[in-house]
């Protein structure tokens, strides 16, 4: 169709979505009715698409145990999303002992619905260790 222009999904006001393309990774949030773009930073080896932060799931809402081990989608001074099976979840910042990375993956826990602290500088020291067979030891990277 000559001219067609696919609608915009609009969110609520103050709602974010990531969008990852062209190897940049562009922050916006709804603003006056609008999404605007508050940034532009390095795609941080995240997946192209668009993530919309506003569907987060909060692993806080109920009473199960749950386990999260995939990357980060964005980092801001109040929450932390992350990759999850089902899309998106929304993590207290903080649960985040030290700064998260966006693109990295930790492992994030919650027993009866209450999060367990995250070490951010173990995990990443553990996650930069060699295993070597014939000695079975860690090797710092």
């Amino acid at each position: 169709m000559k001219g067609y222009l696919p609608s915009v999904l609009m969110k609520p006001e103050r709602s974010l979505k990531i969008c990852v393309l062209n190897g940049s990774r562009q922050i916006e949030m709804v603003i006056d009715g609008q999404w605007v773009c508050l940034e532009v930073k390095p795609e941080a080896g995240l997946p192209r698409g668009i993530y919309q932060l506003a569907d987060a799931k909060d692993p806080t809402q109920t009473r199960e145990s749950a386990a999260y081990s995939s990357a980060i989608v964005h980092v801001n001074d109040r929450h932390v999303w992350q990759f999850s099976d089902d899309g998106i979840v929304k993590h207290a910042r903080s649960l985040f002992k030290g700064e998260p990375k966006v693109g990295q993956p930790y492992d994030v826990s919650y027993e009866g619905g209450r999060g367990i602290a995250v070490d951010v500088p173990q995990q990443e020291r553990a996650k930069h260790r060699v295993h070597t067979p014939e000695s079975g030891l860690s090797l710092g990277r």
